[in-house]
């Protein structure tokens, strides 16, 4: 494979930083060629970074992890939702009507406050868990290039300029800039929520371009599903994109939702109206010439009737069984307020596969220019795909998700298709100058070239198709 002379070509020895080169390191790798990028890091992508620079950097930049977790004890959670104003209030009732006598009124309210505050904490701990699954999911290990030799170092060791290799199966273990590629795909719908893989390319992106388009990256925490790859760290930790996700998800900045301000104010008017009848009573009381205790204990009364105990209940309790039917769609309520602001969506606008679907390939229909293939037809057809897929043959690299997808088909018509490595004489991955995958096989005692790709790459290949045969095809797709 030709590679651009900037990505192996060594960088001049530059003098001495002033300041750790990975604090200068601005965001738009993307848009630099390799050797900008490796010199503004000072790194030889041929021999990698020293062992001693590496343990510099990595006490300058920090571990290559996100922020450790705050893990929230149960305790704390259930001091959060107990101490909301309409719940304190529904407490002060439920302790006063104890207090004057009203013992099974009082305990009815303090026992209609446990799913008002067990939603509330119910759906905060499994938000938690949900963001302590988002830190699970980033690479445990990467494959370096330090002192000139390859090892495997743990992923949090990895700091700014470090040479990563990737291959088929890695999960990407930092936001990286590409230098190298040899057929490589990444799967980002972790971040662009698009299922099918992208052809990594070591060519700048536009400036401006939005992070969904920058092919010449690989971000933490998606997935290598083809090909063969070198990068270079340009970011780790916190300062991923993965990890801004992240950060939006551990936040605890609350804010109060429309329905929870305007109970806020209910609460504070009925306060007023507490006190209101509290002190009107009292003194009609003793213009009664009541004693005391009874102005004390009728006052307290009249105050606890004017609070309303069932709204807040059935509030907690719908908003709990909402949360619990959306759980089981296979959306995540962190918090209960939330589910307000959904119900007032009235339009979702995607454009991303994968966004609202199951974010997995499937073959949908085998077509030739007679019409759909069925049977015999169509299982001739999955095999000759399979077979024009470097990753479908063993020995090679690890199936993406277009692989798997034929493989899948072909297994539902009873046909597994099981192909040997010794049969294989050349295989070759898709490249940006050559959209499509290549491979030259034995079958039958004879050598087999086939391709697979855009209907409109395969098209301009020379082959036994003819003019006509070519234009059908092309007024089909």
């Amino acid at each position: 494979m030709a590679h651009d002379d900037a990505v192996t070509s060594r960088p001049p020895e530059p003098p001495e930083p002033q300041e750790p080169p990975e604090a200068q390191e601005p965001p738009e790798a993307h848009a630099d060629t390799p050797a900008l990028v490796a010199g503004r890091l000072q790194v030889d992508p041929e021999a990698g970074l020293s062992s001693e620079e590496a343990e510099r950097r990595s006490a300058t930049a920090g571990p290559n992890e996100l922020d450790p977790a705050r893990h929230e004890p149960v305790w704390r959670l259930v001091i959060d939702s107990a101490t909301e104003p309409f719940v304190l209030l529904l407490t002060a009732a439920g302790i006063l009507a104890i207090l004057v006598g009203e013992v099974r009124d009082g305990l009815l309210i303090l026992v209609g406050l446990i799913p008002i505050v067990g939603a509330d904490v119910v759906t905060e701990y499994r938000g938690e868990r949900a963001l302590e699954a988002l830190r699970a999911a980033t690479a445990p290990t990467a494959r370096v290039r330090r002192d000139g030799v390859v090892s495997v170092v743990p992923a949090a060791g990895l700091v700014p300029g470090d040479v990563v290799l990737l291959q088929g199966g890695d999960v990407v273990p930092a936001d990286l800039r590409l230098i190298e590629v040899q057929g490589l795909l990444v799967d980002r719908s972790v971040l662009t929520g698009e299922s099918i893989p992208e052809a990594g390319r070591i060519e700048a992106d536009p400036p401006n371009a939005p992070l969904a388009t920058r092919l010449a990256m690989a971000y933490a925490g998606t997935s290598v599903v083809g090909g063969r790859g070198e990068a270079i760290v340009v970011t780790v930790g916190r300062e991923t994109e993965f990890g801004r996700i992240a950060a939006t998800l551990g936040g605890r900045v609350r804010r109060r939702s429309p329905l929870q301000r305007e109970l806020d104010r209910l609460v504070r008017i009925l306060l007023v109206v507490a006190v209101s009848l509290i002190a009107i009573t009292f003194g009609a009381g003793f213009l009664r010439g009541q004693s005391l205790g009874e102005n004390v204990l009728a006052g307290i009364s009249a105050a606890i009737a004017a609070i309303p105990e069932e709204p807040p209940v059935l509030l907690a309790v719908v908003l709990g069984l909402g949360a619990y039917r959306l759980l089981r769609r296979g959306v995540l309520v962190r918090r209960l307020n939330a589910q307000e602001i959904l119900g007032a969506v009235d339009l979702i606008v995607t454009d991303k596969t994968g966004t609202l679907t199951q974010n997995r390939l499937a073959v949908s229909s085998v077509r030739t220019l007679a019409g759909p293939a069925h049977g015999e037809e169509r299982r001739e057809a999955l095999n000759g795909a399979l077979r024009a897929e470097e990753d479908a043959w063993p020995g090679t690299i690890e199936p993406g998700s277009f692989t798997r997808a034929l493989r899948t088909a072909a297994a539902e018509l009873g046909a597994e298709v099981a192909l040997d490595r010794a049969d294989l004489i050349e295989a070759s991955g898709p490249t940006d100058a050559r959209p499509f995958a290549e491979t030259v096989a034995w079958r039958n005692g004879r050598q087999e070239h086939l391709a697979l790709g855009a209907p409109e790459a395969l098209l301009s290949l020379p082959g036994d198709h003819g003019p006509a045969t070519t234009a059908a095809w092309r007024a089909l797709v």
